[in-house]
């Protein structure tokens, strides 16, 4: 099951990666990054789910809900793999941070109503008639702020799934076995 699990969140986060690019070029496929996100978010929680009854590692949780935070990948990945963890995971995570304060700064998100384009906030306009050139950049973050969440959630996945391969016992670490 957790080879399973490394194939197919490895899966989706490269089809992920491939909606951050087509991302860049054109808005037309926005909504399939979010529409990957769910499957792997409703899979991730269904596996959990049955994982947390027939798992030690889920009562290890229940008694020390930090522990895992320490999850190590020094020694899990090559030299050349922890790079790239390190690079793409402070890149994903500088979209998500602008991606969401970008919205906040123009108050909602972005809309065309009536042919115009419009800052819209939870139903109401906020901001009329914005430029072409706004619309895009805010459509664009907002796309992108989707993906990048979805790359974090999936490349953490495959790193605690590859150590719990790896060790077959990931979590004995605490003593608590």
């Amino acid at each position: 099951m957790k080879d399973f699990g490394i194939v197919f969140y490895s899966f989706l986060y490269v089809m992920e990666l491939i909606v951050f690019v087509i991302n860049g070029f054109t808005s037309e496929y926005r909504e399939l990054g979010p529409v990957i996100f769910v499957i792997g978010f409703i899979i991730f929680w269904i596996i959990g789910f049955i994982e947390q009854f027939s798992n030690k590692g889920f009562q290890v949780f229940m008694k020390e809900p930090l522990s895992f935070l320490s999850l190590d990948i020094k020694n899990k990945f090559s030299t050349a793999g922890k790079t790239y963890i390190y690079m793409t995971s402070a890149i994903f995570i500088g979209v998500v941070v602008f991606g969401f304060f970008l919205p906040m700064y123009y108050g909602g998100g972005p809309d065309i109503v009536e042919g115009v384009y419009v800052v819209t906030s939870h139903g109401r306009i906020a901001r009329e008639s914005i430029t072409k050139f706004e619309y895009d950049i805010l459509v664009y973050f907002e796309t992108q702020m989707f993906v990048s969440i979805s790359l974090l959630l999936f490349s953490g996945i495959v790193i605690y799934l590859k150590d719990d391969v790896k060790n077959k016992k990931p979590l004995q670490s605490f003593g608590t076995f």
